[in-house]
């Protein structure tokens, strides 16, 4: 059985940025929606396009509001050790 793979070009992709929540270097966590998915929280790199000096997401993780908590419960545990 062969797989199907689809992709879209990154130009194709519409992202908003409902909230920025807090920023590391060039990692963010914002909460917004991609396209007309539901609203999750969204962890991943940005850059700088050089030729328009936009800000463009890069590779990265999103999340549910639980998912969210879930990771949260396991970082502290991590720092508490």
């Amino acid at each position: 059985m062969a797989i199907r793979k689809t992709t879209k070009k990154a130009t194709d992709t519409k992202y908003t940025v409902i909230e920025d929540c807090g920023r590391i270097d060039n990692i963010r966590l914002t909460y917004g929606k991609w396209n007309d998915n539901d609203e999750k929280y969204d962890l991943r790199t940005w850059y700088k396009n050089k030729d328009t000096g936009e800000e463009k997401p890069g590779k990265g993780i999103g999340l549910t509001g639980e998912q969210l908590e879930e990771l949260y419960k396991i970082l502290k545990e991590m720092v508490e050790e």
